[in-house]
């Protein structure tokens, strides 16, 4: 049985950026969802996996239009 990722990557309505929301181990809660301002489903997993083993990056300046939570 493979185990569960943590966190989940969806697309939000009307947004062309997808989102991840990490999932909190202790409690098992998602945080609230980030922009990982990538347009597909592949790159925005490849960016989820990146900061869930490096750490999430911080803002330097403004998000792309659109990007935005």
């Amino acid at each position: 049985m493979k185990k569960p990722l943590p966190f989940s990557v969806l697309k939000r309505a009307k947004r062309p950026c997808y989102v991840v929301a990490f999932k909190n181990p202790q409690t098992g809660v998602y945080l609230t969802p980030i922009s990982t301002r990538q347009v597909t489903e592949s790159a925005a997993i490849e960016t989820a996996f990146a900061w869930f083993r490096d750490g999430i990056l911080q803002r330097k300046g403004k998000t792309p239009a659109g990007c935005i939570n």
